[in-house]
């Protein structure tokens, strides 16, 4: 049987609109299949002080937190540039805040927002507009210290997440492992 044209759009828009939901019910359950970040044990609040650094791998991911100025910061553990270990920087402090200094290039890194600063042809200090490294959240408990991933399904990729894999295949890409 002919269908009328007003019938055949109406099928085309059914069509597409379950089509669309079929789509918007994949990336929810994409979404879910995600890890749901949670507060991870790190060390103890001694061995922090004493340390000021601690790198390890929470999730797959791995990260750095630092103890400077009686504050914890955590942030992806290789440098959004071209992946050096930030928990070899040297802490350079710019404009009273604390900030990692990339031991392969001398990339400045703010450590409370993951934000580039460099100093300009008239040495005057400089922010990137948007922040370049992924920073966590940490916080001490009791006599501990635990950190949970700011990384959640459906955020902003920043240029330090190509430089943190999850997995293997990637690591090996990145010359991570061998």
């Amino acid at each position: 049987p002919k269908l009328s044209r007003t019938d055949f759009v109406s099928s085309l828009t059914t069509m597409n609109n379950n089509n669309e939901e079929q789509k918007e019910q994949n990336v929810e359950d994409e979404i879910e299949e995600e890890e749901e970040p949670v507060w991870t044990y790190v060390c103890s609040k001694g061995d922090i002080k004493m340390l000021k650094r601690k790198c390890l791998e929470v999730q797959g991911r791995s990260i750095v937190v630092f103890y400077e100025k009686n504050r914890l910061y955590s942030l992806d553990s290789r440098c959004y540039h071209f992946g050096g270990p930030l928990e070899n920087s040297d802490i350079e402090d710019i404009l009273s805040k604390p900030h990692a200094v990339c031991p392969w290039h001398g990339y400045k890194i703010r450590l409370e927002d993951g934000v580039k600063v460099y100093y300009d042809m008239q040495k005057k200090i400089k922010e990137m507009p948007k922040r370049s490294q992924r920073t966590h959240y940490v916080k001490f408990q009791d006599e501990d210290v635990y950190v949970k991933l700011s990384a959640m399904p459906g955020t902003k990729e920043l240029q330090s997440d190509h430089y943190c894999p999850k997995t293997y295949e990637e690591k090996r890409r990145l010359g991570l492992v061998q």
